[in-house]
This record gives C-alpha cells, structure tokens and sequence, in this order.
C-alpha cells in the first residue's frame, strides 16, 4: 500500500502537517515506481487511493477484515501507524 498524496482534510485542519519532514531521497523515487509496477508480478497487489497516506488505508483495510473476524497484524516501521 503507497502513499498517493496528504489528504486534503488533514492539511485543510492542521497547514503545518507534515511541514518539517524531509522529502524522499531522490535516489528512492525510481525504486518506489519500479516497486509499484512489478510487485503485482509477485502476488500482492499494489494499492493506493489518491490524497490518501498509506497508513490510513491500511487502517481502513484493517478495520473491513476485522469487521469479518479476520484478525489483523499490521507489520511496520512507519510511526505514524499508530494514530
């Protein structure tokens, strides 16, 4: 699941979200559509949802599997998961 952009919603309340983070390495931007475009070769699928981070649609997928009785584990480094 990719990062597609801040949600609108979010930078609309708080201007300053994500203001001081630093940008992606440019040596990481090939990567990332390389990764994008080839991991579907593997099985998983590749997901994204325009203006949408990639931790708030994990949530949302989370939240649908465990409304079935799937349990869910959510493996990352990212620290913005937890909100």
């Amino acid at each position: 699941i990719w990062d597609c952009g801040l949600p609108e919603r979010r930078t609309e309340l708080q201007p300053a979200y994500k203001q001081n983070r630093p940008p992606m390495p440019d040596t990481m931007r090939p990567q990332e559509e390389w990764l994008q475009t080839h991991v579907p070769a593997f099985g998983p699928a590749s997901l994204f949802l325009e203006n949408t981070e990639a931790d708030d649609l994990i949530a949302s997928y989370a939240r649908a599997a465990e409304k079935t009785g799937m349990e869910t584990i959510i493996a990352t480094n990212d620290k913005d998961i937890l909100q």
